[in-house]
């Protein structure tokens, strides 16, 4: 199978043939936490778990001063 080399096929600039390697580097030069997905992920789950966290703990200590009721 020949692998074809996209500045044969027309005059492209040069950041056409560049890759995503090079649109990552350019991107993360502009804006060093573009590519902080799992940061903002994290942090967007740990918003919603930890008050659920929280209900349950107490709900479990009200149910337990119930248990220990006469």
């Amino acid at each position: 199978m020949e692998i074809l080399n996209i500045q044969s096929y027309g005059n492209y600039p040069p950041e056409a043939t560049c890759g995503y390697s090079c649109k990552h580097k350019k991107t993360l030069e502009e804006d060093p936490s573009a590519f902080a997905f799992d940061e903002v992920y994290d942090d967007m789950k740990h918003r919603d778990i930890v008050p659920k966290l929280q209900d349950r703990q107490d709900l479990k200590d009200l149910v337990k001063g119930f248990q220990t009721l006469p």
